[in-house]
C-alpha cells in the first residue's frame, strides 16, 4: 500500500516484538493509538489492554480495522485527524465501557492511560503539543519518531538542538530515549532512522504558569532568532526597564541566548518577565 499519509509501517515481526515489549499494555490499562495502519501491532495490543481507541485518518485504513475488529467489543476505531481529536474524551469513554460494556480485564479499575503510535513526520510537534496540552490527564507516552526530532526533545542547553521543543516538552513530561529502529523495518523504508521514545506526563507543572499562554510565548520568543541574544529576542515584546530588573536579578550576561539556560532558569525568567510587563 503507497504511503499517501506520511505512513511507514512497522513490518518487521522483531521490531514489533521489542515495541509491544517497551509499552507494556497490562489488562487495566486503556491505550489511544495514533494511527492504526495495517493493524498488526493494534491486535497485539488489543490482546493486552482492557480498552484500545485507535485514531486513524485514512477512510480505507479505517475500514479495514473496523473489519478486523468488528467482534471485539473492547477495540473502537474512530476515523478522524488526531490533531481534532478530543483525547481526554476519548479515554472517558473507554473507561466507561470498562465499567458498562463488555469486561475489561481481571479487574473493572483503569489504572492507567496511554498513547502509543508512530508519528509522521510532518505532523509530529502538534501532535507533541497536543499531548502535552492533555498531559495532566494522561500517564505516559510510547512513541515513534524521526531520530531528529527525538535528538531535539533530548537535547540538553548548550545544543544546536536544543529549542522550543525541547522546553515545551519538558515543561509537561521527562522523556526517556528506548532504542532506535532502522529504516528496514519499516515498509515503505523511509530514508531515516526512527526512535522509540517514552514520554511520562508530570500530573503539575514545572511553575504556576509554566504550561500557560504566556509561557508558550515566552519561550516562542526566546528561541525565535538562534543567532540573536536572548535580551535582543525579547526586546521587541517587554519594555527595556523590566528587561533591565529581569536580567539583574537572574544574573545573566547580556550575551547570554537562550539555548545556552537550562529550563529552570526559562521558567524563572518568563515569571519575572510577567510581573514586570503583565
Amino acid at each position: 500500500m503507497p504511503s499517501r499519509l506520511g505512513q511507514n509501517f512497522l513490518a518487521s515481526p522483531g521490531w514489533r516484538e521489542r515495541v509491544l515489549a517497551a509499552l507494556a499494555a497490562g489488562p487495566r490499562d486503556c491505550v489511544l493509538e495514533i494511527g492504526g495502519g495495517q493493524g498488526e501491532l493494534s491486535q497485539r495490543i488489543a490482546e493486552q489492554a482492557a480498552r484500545l481507541t485507535i485514531v486513524e485518518v485514512d477512510r480505507e485504513l479505517a475500514a479495514r480495522l473496523r473489519v478486523r475488529f468488528q467482534d471485539n467489543p473492547r477495540v473502537r476505531v474512530v476515523e478522524q485527524d488526531i490533531l481534532q481529536t478530543d483525547l481526554i474524551a476519548a479515554f472517558q469513554a473507554m473507561e466507561a465501557g470498562a465499567e458498562s460494556g463488555a469486561p475489561a480485564g481481571p479487574q473493572d479499575v483503569i489504572a492507567w492511560r496511554k498513547v502509543f503510535g508512530n508519528l509522521p513526520y510532518y505532523i509530529t510537534s502538534p501532535i507533541l503539543r497536543r499531548l502535552c496540552d492533555a498531559a495532566g490527564e494522561l500517564g505516559e507516552a510510547v512513541l515513534m519518531m524521526q531520530r531528529e526530532v527525538a535528538d531535539r526533545i533530548l537535547a540538553r542547553p548548550g545544543g544546536k538542538e536544543y529549542g522550543y521543543l525541547t522546553c515545551i516538552i519538558g515543561l509537561r513530561a521527562t522523556a526517556e530515549w528506548l532504542f532506535d529502529l532502522p529504516p528496514g523495518a519499516f515498509h515503505p523504508a523511509p530514508k531515516v532512522t526512527s526512535s522509540l521514545l517514552r514520554l511520562r506526563w508530570k500530573t503539575r507543572a514545572a511553575s504556576p504558569d509554566a504550561d500557560g499562554a504566556a509561557m508558550m510565548e515566552f519561550l516562542r520568543h526566546a528561541f525565535a532568532h538562534k543567532r540573536k541574544s536572548l535580551r535582543n529576542n525579547l526586546k521587541p515584546y517587554y519594555p527595556a526597564a523590566a528587561l533591565d530588573r529581569v536580567w539583574r536579578e537572574c544574573c545573566l550576561t547580556p550575551q547570554a541566548r537562550a539555548e545556552e539556560l537550562e529550563l529552570e532558569m526559562l521558567i524563572r525568567l518568563a515569571d519575572e518577565a510577567a510581573k514586570r510587563n503583565p
